[in-house]
């Protein structure tokens, strides 16, 4: 006789079997297999779609990543060009004054330059010196460089006069073509005034320095 459990197994086998058999029944039917095969048909197209798909996915992204590199780029171009365009702008503007900062800063010491133009600052004011002495350039010989840099030409001359007339040749010293910087002045009076309205003479000793700005050139034979 057939046990409870024997029995629940050959139910739940029938009803299995009965489930199988009308799903088989239902998959029979066109709609049933055409549904299937469509089913089947997307699946693997999009399968192999995401495969075909994916290194154009790739390329687009590295175009993509590309282009605003490349953007970035042009916008620094843009702002590079700008500075250029306004640096050439402030170069014309600055061009016209170019020739002044050659006669203030000579490529050369000239040195007999400088001693025409203070010989002739002096004669201007009715002046004469004396114990003018201008250092020469810093070479050794024909073909060393001069030293790179603003270089220094010592001044020392002493002149006699009262003070205004004196006080009117410091004041055109400074206003010199060439660029002169004063070190030092000192002032001995000469005699006392004996008479009313004379004016003391002072003697007047300065040093100073005028400068001149190599620029590649080389010393010359002095």
């Amino acid at each position: 006789m057939p046990t409870l459990s024997n029995r629940s197994y050959k139910n739940e086998y029938v009803r299995y079997r009965q489930y199988y058999h009308r799903l088989w029944i239902f998959y029979q039917r066109p709609a049933a297999k055409v549904s299937v095969a469509l089913l089947l048909t997307i699946f693997t197209i999009v399968f192999f779609a995401v495969f075909a798909i994916r290194p154009t996915l790739l390329t687009v992204a590295e175009l993509i990543k590309k282009i605003q590199d490349k953007k970035a780029t042009l916008v620094q171009i843009e702002q590079k060009a700008a500075q250029l365009a306004s640096a050439q702008q402030e170069y014309l503007a600055a061009q016209t004054q170019l020739p002044y900062l050659d006669q203030a800063l000579p490529g050369e010491p000239d040195l007999q330059q400088i001693i025409r133009l203070l010989e002739a600052t002096a004669a201007y004011h009715g002046l004469a010196l004396s114990n003018l002495k201008v250092a020469g350039a810093n070479y050794s010989q024909a073909g060393v460089p001069y030293a790179a840099g603003l270089q220094p030409l010592p001044v020392t001359l002493s002149v006699e006069a009262d003070f205004p007339t004196l006080n009117a040749f410091l004041n055109d010293l400074g206003r010199l073509s060439r660029q002169f910087t004063f070190k030092s002045a000192s002032f001995n009076a000469q005699n006392q005034s004996r008479f009313a309205g004379q004016t003391d003479q002072l003697n007047l000793t300065l040093t100073g320095e005028i400068y001149f700005l190599p620029q590649d050139t080389y010393a010359a034979d002095h």
